[in-house]
């Protein structure tokens, strides 16, 4: 059996045997005295089965070095005074390259995916700390308005797409509500048909929340507004929205066509 087998396997041995974390330096002590030749390629050893992720490595070093334990979950033990964290080995990512598997992962699926459900597709046992990491670069990408998210439970998806993302309607946000009822409708709408559509689908909305979130909504640019706002002598109510100009102008021939009719 080659050394550097043979020194792997020492290794998991005599840390299988430790109710505590050790460092480097006491499993070459312990080794020195059951097999010298192999103290040397201890320091190897210990990275390349931390890779592997079959044992655990101190969150940071103490005292200027790592500490190890025989474990697959990580954990917390108290060194020195305090609570030290000790983790599993994860692929470090750099950052340009983890935005670009996030977005190309929303691109491909899409659907608006859940946090998790995106961590989990780049790595299948993901930390809590890669979950977190994760986490920060959706938030980015939100304010840089590349992706949008909806209401509590967030889901991400991208802001241009030409397909409807498969979003839950009952636990999106009230702009995600009405943008989705647009562009599934494909006609410029009246605020108060909104209010009436949205009701109607159960899907509930107040008129003050109607009205920001249409707001929120123009001003980001997903939605056109009419300049001309309907009155009270129209069977509808507010300005007209669509998820385009030509829509707005379109329905607006219809109404004036109407009303010319009606004379």
């Amino acid at each position: 059996m080659p050394a550097s087998k043979r020194v792997l396997q020492l290794v998991l041995g005599l840390l299988s045997i430790e109710t505590a974390p050790v460092s480097c330096k006491e499993l070459q002590n312990s080794i020195l005295k059951i097999a010298p030749e192999m103290a040397s390629l201890i320091p190897k050893a210990l990275p390349q089965l931390f890779q592997r992720g079959l044992i655990l490595r101190s969150q940071k070093k103490i005292e200027g070095k790592y500490q190890y334990f025989l474990s697959k979950k990580e954990q917390r033990f108290s060194i020195a005074g305090s609570m030290e964290k000790f983790v599993l080995y994860t692929k470090k990512q750099n950052s340009k390259n983890l935005k670009k598997q996030i977005l190309e992962i929303i691109e491909k699926e899409n659907i608006a995916l859940r946090l998790s459900e995106i961590a989990k597709r780049i790595e299948t046992n993901y930390t809590e700390t890669f979950l977190k990491k994760i986490q920060f670069h959706l938030s980015s990408l939100v304010k840089a308005g590349v992706l949008l998210r909806t209401g509590k439970p967030h889901q991400y998806y991208l802001k241009r797409r030409e397909k409807i993302v498969a979003i839950d309607d009952r636990k999106a946000s009230v702009p995600e509500q009405i943008f989705t009822l647009l562009q599934k409708r494909k006609i410029a709408l009246a605020s108060s048909e909104i209010l009436e559509l949205l009701n109607t689908d159960s899907l509930q909305a107040k008129p003050a929340a109607l009205s920001l979130a249409l707001s929120r909504l123009t001003k980001s640019g997903r939605l056109h507004k009419s300049s001309l706002r309907m009155g009270a002598r129209s069977e509808i109510r507010g300005h007209l929205f669509a998820t385009n100009s030509e829509m707005i102008d379109t329905r607006l021939a219809k109404i004036m066509e109407v009303k010319l009719t009606k004379r």
